[in-house]
């Protein structure tokens, strides 16, 4: 057994952080609201921060190294003013007295430039009254506006580049990962304040002794909703038999936070995207407390195609509930959980483009296809902390996830002067158990022991029926396949910590079961494929979280125990990490890391007998090595910037993925379908990039937003057992000006949406390109405190050599609000009342696309709420 120890000794002092508490006032005792107050030592400024609107601050500092330091106060109204920190009462609250300009200002108009944030330690405190106008309606609606955050097409709260880690409503868990259910039902009324906690630890313990990497949001309510049921109820109706039924109900108070969503609709929306629920479909190790085990990074199982077309349907209907809870009967005991149930029903129509290629000719394809899709899903979550004292923790996570994808798909094509019809019956049964128990113990001032056991059991059945006017895969008009895949993982962790001055050493050790189970039964063959990747697993970790200069060192050792069929294999492996951060500020760092994972793939893609996929893909014995393992080198750079008082906020991240033993096919077409030979390739690659940049035009009164994305891959595959490589390039650029007039009765938005996305395959020489431009206008405004409006207009233009559409969308909503009842008339999409086409071109084994799809049809239609306050 080979176990890498890693050890850095550098230069470390004892950062010891105080808080002063003061207050800024004028020569007759008054407040002094939006003062900036800074630390100086040396005549560099060490920590700055502004008196909110009663002048009260509070600033950091380090009595070690501050001692002989300055505090600056400073105000366009004021004459500057200096107090040495020696000559201060600092244990208790202060009070510094500034005395006003006398000097007389021809026809100039001073204005109190108020922050946009405040930073207080690990919280940044966003000021939503400078941030605001009072035309937002919902939560999402004030995100949006916040610099630094961002929600991305998913319905995710994103914070310097990334996904937060937990959304709380007073300090406590909401829906867990699911933030658009939060965000686009919690009023913007009922807000009185959004923290975003950088460093957040909910058991004081470990924060004390290992800190925390995790970003949460804080959302505070307002006192006068507390204590009571708050929320809406909603009921939509338009023509052509159109509806939407709304609730939204939350009842918030010190010990338990209640919630409660239920949405019925055939409008189009989703009160929870279908991308967003499958990234929450996740494994129970990443529940697991205090833990830096990794958990498997392979996913091979595809999404369903039209669980991820959102709104490109040529009809939709939803049926959804949610339920959430947050309880604390005392410091000892807390529980946490949601349960949500769906069902989503989606109608397809679109007209495909193919092209096949092979080594001797290309063949192009028109296909009609048509699909009815039925989605039955549940998830539920339950988390429960036990702290029998402040230095012990007991946590136990439960995960359910069921659901059940029914589709009934028809095709008509024609190949080789053949018209083809083609009926798919798909018939899915998902399953997912998991739960974990974790211990945590702070066993001295500086030590932390950690005990993890987790278990996790997976089962996928599919059922498949094809129906043809020709022979399919040369078995018959008609066949039938049913495919049962099972996982079951189970294992424990255990961590040691300690702390010594600035450094952590963290010392961990486990073993990890995987077993897993294919079983193919249909009418060309039958197998069943048992594959076992059980591993012992041993690291250390060594980093400092203080200070100017961060970084993290860790080595992972592992050694799997393969076994497959009669066939076994013991390999091991070091997996190092490195991370290293240097922080300008709090809100100001630049960052970077590399990191190398592995994993295996399970026995569905160790096949050894036939199966198909579909009516077009079949798939011939796997020639994938068990015992070669899958590796990825990511490499990353993120540095983030936030000017408090400007609102600037910079934003660049890039990572670079290298791929070694990569999943991928050879692909041979064999006339009405495609065989499907399943292998490793090498040197493949993943470059992502995003660039943002926000800035507030103050004399304009706007804010400017741009964004960045570039994607760059390289894949490789087969196509008749002759290399390929098929090269994707994607760029996309959003930049948008937003008004930020306080007056309420007007307000816009106004930018572009720019995409371009390059494929090529090599072997052939093949280029093909679809550009996507997207230029958009909205308004919005409160007419009297009663009336509101908003206006929305977009132009969608789809750009490839085969095809050209353009997609035009005009909607309006206008409210009457009185202090109990909503009416409105809501308009959506209306100049496409009948279905509108859009364009989509996607590049996968042997074989590019362009489809022609139906779009959603518009309505216009009335409404009425009631609301409980």
């Amino acid at each position: 057994m080979k176990i890498l120890i890693s050890f850095l000794f550098i230069a470390n002092f004892c950062f010891c952080q105080k808080t002063i508490v003061g207050k800024v006032v004028n020569t007759t005792g008054g407040e002094v609201p939006f003062a900036t107050v800074q630390l100086i030592l040396k005549d560099k400024i060490i920590e700055y921060t502004a008196t909110d609107e009663n002048g009260y601050f509070e600033i950091n500092y380090n009595p070690t190294t501050s001692a002989n330091g300055l505090l600056k106060v400073t105000h366009m109204s004021f004459v500057s003013k200096n107090w040495e920190l020696n000559s201060l009462d600092i244990k208790d609250k202060i009070v510094l007295s500034l005395v006003e300009k006398t000097e007389t200002l021809n026809e100039v108009t001073v204005q109190n430039k108020l922050s946009y944030a405040k930073v207080k330690g690990d919280t940044l405190s966003y000021n939503l009254k400078a941030l605001t106008t009072g035309n937002e309606e919902k939560l999402v609606d004030v995100l949006k506006k916040l610099p630094g955050i961002d929600i991305n097409s998913d319905g995710k709260i994103i914070s310097q580049g990334k996904v937060i880690n937990d959304l709380l409503v007073n300090g406590k868990k909401m829906f867990g990962d699911n933030h658009k259910i939060a965000t686009e039902n919690i009023n913007a009324e009922m807000l009185k304040g959004i923290d975003l906690l950088s460093n957040f630890e909910n058991f004081a313990a470990i924060k004390d002794v290992e800190g925390s990497n995790k970003t949460a949001l804080n959302i505070k309510i307002k006192e006068e909703y507390l204590g009571k049921i708050t929320g809406n109820l909603e009921v939509f109706g338009a023509h052509d038999k159109r509806y939407q039924a709304n609730s939204n109900l939350f009842k918030f108070n010190q010990k338990l936070n209640l919630s409660a969503i239920l949405n019925v609709n055939n409008t189009g929306y989703q009160p929870i995207s279908m991308k967003e629920y499958f990234s929450m479909n996740r494994s129970v190790r990443q529940e697991l407390r205090n833990n830096d085990g990794q958990s498997n990074s392979l996913d091979t199982n595809e999404i369903p195609k039209f669980l991820l077309s959102d709104n490109n349907v040529n009809s939709k209907s939803n049926e959804f509930l949610a339920l959430d809870f947050a309880f604390q009967s005392s410091n000892k005991l807390s529980m946490n959980g949601f349960s949500i149930v769906s069902r989503l029903k989606t109608n397809e129509i679109s007209r495909t483009f193919k092209t096949f290629f092979d080594s001797n000719s290309t063949n192009n394809v028109v296909e009609f296809f048509s699909s009815n899709n039925d989605l039955l899903y549940n998830q539920t979550k339950l988390n429960i902390d036990y702290k029998s004292n402040d230095n012990s923790l007991v946590n136990y996570t439960l995960l359910f996830d069921p659901n059940t994808i029914n589709t009934n798909t028809n095709l008509e094509n024609n190949i080789s002067n053949n018209q083809n019809s083609i009926n798919e019956y798909f018939d899915k049964v998902n399953f997912k158990f998991g739960h974990q128990l974790s211990w945590i113990n702070k066993i001295a001032k500086n030590k932390l022991l950690s005990f993890n056991l987790f278990q996790e059991f997976n089962k996928n059945q599919n059922d498949i029926r094809l129906d043809a006017n020709y022979n399919l895969f040369n078995t018959g008009n008609r066949i039938s396949q049913d495919i049962t895949e099972k996982n079951n993982d189970y294992g424990f962790y255990t961590k040691l910590t300690v702390k010594h001055y600035n450094h952590i050493l963290k010392w961990n050790i486990g073993y990890i079961v995987e077993n897993s189970t294919f079983n193919t039964r249909n009418t060309i063959s039958s197998n069943q494929i048992n594959f076992d990747s059980n591993y012992a697993t041993s690291d250390v970790v060594i980093q400092k979280n203080q200070g100017k200069l961060n970084y993290k060192v860790k080595s992972e050792w592992r050694n799997y125990f393969l076994k497959f069929k009669t066939e076994a294999e013991n390999t091991s492996f070091i997996l190092p990490t490195l991370q290293l951060k240097y922080n300008f500020s709090e809100i100001h760092h630049i960052m970077a890391n590399f990191s190398k994972k592995i994993d295996f793939y399970s026995s569905s893609n160790l096949n050894e007998n036939p199966f198909f996929e579909n009516f077009r893909n079949y798939y011939t014995r796997s020639t994938i090595n068990f015992s070669t393992p899958v590796v990825q080198n990511i490499y990353a750079v993120n540095y983030f910037k936030f000017d408090l008082y400007n609102g600037v906020v910079i934003m660049a991240n890039s990572s670079y993925t290298q791929f070694g033993n990569r999943l991928s096919n050879n692909t041979t077409n064999a006339g009405n379908y495609i065989q499907i030979q399943q292998i490793n390739t090498e040197n493949q690659y993943s470059w992502n990039n995003v660039f943002s940049f926000e800035t507030r035009i103050s004399k304009i009164k706007n804010k400017f937003k741009l964004t960045l994305n570039h994607i760059n891959s390289n894949f490789n595959n087969q196509i008749n057992s002759q290399f390929n490589i098929q090269k994707t390039e994607f760029t996309s650029l959003r930049t948008s000006l937003i008004s930020i007039f306080k007056n309420e009765l007007f307000n816009y938005e106004f930018g572009l949406n720019y995409s371009q996305q390059n494929n090529n395959l090599t072997l052939f020489n093949n280029h093909d390109k679809i550009v996507q431009v997207n230029p958009f206008l909205s308004f919005n405004g409160n007419l009297k405190n009663k009336f509101t409006y908003f206006i929305d207009h977009s132009f969608e233009k789809f750009i490839s050599k085969i095809e050209t559409t353009n997609f035009y969308n005009l909607s309006f909503k206008l409210n009457y609000k009185t202090n109990k009842m909503k009416f409105w008339i809501e308009g959506n999409n209306i100049l496409n009342i009948n279905n509108a086409q859009v364009l989509k071109f996607t590049s996968k084994n042997n074989f590019t696309s362009t489809e022609v799809i139906n779009r959603l049809a518009g309505y216009i239609g009335l409404g009425v709420g009631f609301n409980i306050k």
